[in-house]
């Protein structure tokens, strides 16, 4: 099952986080599944690629 992704800036004290979150829903069993990468904007612009990749093959067999 593939999931929703989301993509947010999340300002704090010491600086603007960019943060990407993944959520996978089984409905069958009514659990959700979830992942959350977050960084500085300059490392996330940095490792796009790899946090690309992570959040892409984030899925549910079914």
């Amino acid at each position: 099952l593939p999931g929703e992704r989301l993509v947010y800036d999340l300002q704090t004290e010491s600086g603007t986080l960019r943060v990407v979150q993944v959520s996978v829903a089984d409905r069958v069993k009514g659990e959700v599944y979830g992942v959350v990468i977050g960084c500085s904007v300059v490392c996330f612009n940095e490792n796009r690629a790899t946090i690309d990749s992570i959040v892409k093959d984030f899925r549910l067999n079914s």
